[in-house]
């Protein structure tokens, strides 16, 4: 698996999910990368080590063969 989609109903709780992930995939020696989220709060956390994060919302992006528009309505397609 390269890719992960997962969604939380609070800034709090996915901070805590992005942290769980980190040390999960650390425990066996993979790196996650390519964060993206529709909150400039949760981007601005970010490290530079946490891998490519791009510190504004993207008009799309792609994950699983499914665009993600987070502008438009929080849609996805395919």
């Amino acid at each position: 698996m390269d890719d992960l989609i997962s969604g939380c109903s609070s800034i709090s709780s996915a901070k805590q999910l992005k942290q769980e992930l980190i040390s999960l995939f650390s425990g066996d020696g993979m790196q996650l990368h390519k964060w993206s989220s529709d909150c400039i709060e949760l981007l601005s956390n970010f490290d530079v080590s946490d891998g490519d994060v791009s510190l504004t919302i993207p008009d799309e992006t792609k994950a699983l063969e499914i665009l993600w528009r987070p502008v438009q309505k929080d849609t996805l397609a395919f």
